[in-house]
């Protein structure tokens, strides 16, 4: 009976270990389902050290929602935000933090990003008080700014990684990541190429169509027949010449002048043709 009742004891705590372990296994398997499943909609971004440009250009980030408070990355801190009751807001912790992050700085490197604008992720983490966002933009006048999105959770629940996608996109609309130029230029959010290298992001010259191609050039008309030369009664001795050149031989006597020319000769009275033969 002894034997038996220990085995039974046993038994009863291996059921009640099981079951206190069983959460903690569900959790860290759910909140490995939800980064999977977050990370290959929204590709994240992989900056250089100082944070002062992009090696690697994750997916495009567009806001659907106003009031994504952010601070110059040269600040040296992050303004804290959170996505809740269909709004983006900033608790009473974030004035403070961003506060200390332009004191830091020297000056107020703050930007209110609102709908519409696009932007960058650089990690996705998944924390028991929810999954938060890490943000980085392109340079605005030099700055880059950064922040946080914080999507809350329930105290003590994991919710299903569709339902935790569904709630992202509520605050971002995702495309997927630019193709990188060649040298390894990345072009940046908004369609604008980041100083990588010096480089640009440039694409090959499209091959030009029909349409494009300009027709041949149209030959130029031949020049109009010359007039045939003429003659008539009454031109002066300088028209004729004109027309038929400086003549062979000039006869002139007492009344007329004669002007010889190959096969013709043409009679002057008075400096005026009379005849021509």
């Amino acid at each position: 009976m002894l034997t038996n009742h220990w085995i039974k004891r046993s038994f009863q705590a291996a059921i009640l270990i099981a079951a206190v372990a069983a959460p903690g296994v569900a959790e860290e398997h759910s909140k490995g389902a939800i980064l999977e499943r977050l990370e290959a909609k929204y590709v994240p971004t992989v900056t250089t050290d100082d944070e002062t440009d992009i090696t690697t250009a994750g997916s495009i980030l567009t806001l659907r929602l106003d009031n994504l408070v952010t601070n110059g990355a040269s600040a040296g801190g992050v303004c804290p935000n959170t996505f809740k009751d269909g709004k983006i807001t900033q608790g009473k912790f974030a004035a403070v933090t961003c506060g200390r992050a332009m004191s830091m700085a020297g000056q107020a490197k703050r930007k209110v990003f609102l709908a519409g604008q696009k932007l960058w992720v650089t990690s996705i983490e998944v924390e028991d008080s929810g999954v938060v966002f890490k943000l980085f933009t392109d340079a605005y006048a030099g700055e880059r700014y950064k922040a946080t999105l914080i999507f809350p959770v329930a105290k003590g629940t994991i919710p299903a990684p569709e339902e935790m996608e569904a709630e992202v996109a509520k605050v971002f609309k995702a495309e997927p990541p630019p193709p990188a130029a060649p040298g390894g230029a990345q072009p940046g959010p908004g369609g604008a190429v980041p100083k990588v290298g010096a480089q640009s992001f440039t694409s090959a010259p499209a091959a030009a169509s029909s349409e494009d191609t300009p027709p041949p050039p149209i030959d130029a008309p031949p020049p109009p027949p010359a007039e045939p030369k003429t003659i008539r009664l009454g031109m002066t001795a300088d028209q004729v010449v004109a027309n038929f050149g400086q003549p062979k031989s000039i006869v002139r006597l007492p009344t007329k002048e004669i002007y010889v020319f190959e096969n013709l000769k043409v009679t002057f009275v008075n400096h005026k043709v009379t005849d021509v033969q």
